[in-house]
Parts: structure tokens; C-alpha cells; sequence
């Protein structure tokens, strides 16, 4: 099941606090941070309440994009499942 939307404003994109790292960007409950609480995309349609995402970096270190996982519940990566987004 996938997102409707084909992109989102930058001052509301989960997306844009991970492009700036390498490591995976967790929030195991957005609810209760700060950042993301009052998101429009938390407080209505898709109900986000947990989000994952890792960098796509080129072999050079530039960060273009990111890929991710979202959900209407909350929960946490197992460390399988962190392998799997990071081998992805």
C-alpha cells in the first residue's frame, strides 16, 4: 500500500530530517516528537505514527533522495529489518 501523494512540501516532508544523515532516521511514535507532532500528515489523512528512513547516498557521499517506511501504528525496527532498509 503506498502513499498518494507524489510529493510534499518540505516544511512537512519526515524525508528531509533523513537526507541530512547516513544512518537510518527512526521515530518510533511521531506523536510524541516534537518535530513531527502537529505534522498535517500526522494530525490527518495518511495518520502517520511511525516513520523509517535511510539515505540514498552515490558512491561519492551525496545524499540525493531517501527510502522509507511509514505506518499507522507505532513500533520499532527489528535489527532485521534495519538490515533489510539499509541493504536496500
Amino acid at each position: 500500500i503506498g502513499f498518494d501523494d507524489t510529493e510534499t512540501l518540505r516544511k512537512n516532508a519526515f524525508c528531509s530530517h533523513t537526507i541530512m544523515q547516513y544512518d537510518i532516521f527512526e521515530i518510533k511514535d511521531v506523536l510524541l516528537d516534537d518535530r513531527f507532532s502537529k505534522n498535517p500528515y500526522v494530525l490527518g489523512k495518511p495518520y502517520i505514527r511511525y516513520y523509517a528512513g535511510i539515505s540514498l547516498t552515490t558512491p561519492e557521499g551525496l545524499n540525493l533522495g531517501s527510502l522509507c517506511v511509514l505506518d499507522t501504528k507505532p513500533k520499532k525496527l527489528s535489527n532485521q529489518q534495519r538490515k533489510a532498509l539499509e541493504v536496500l
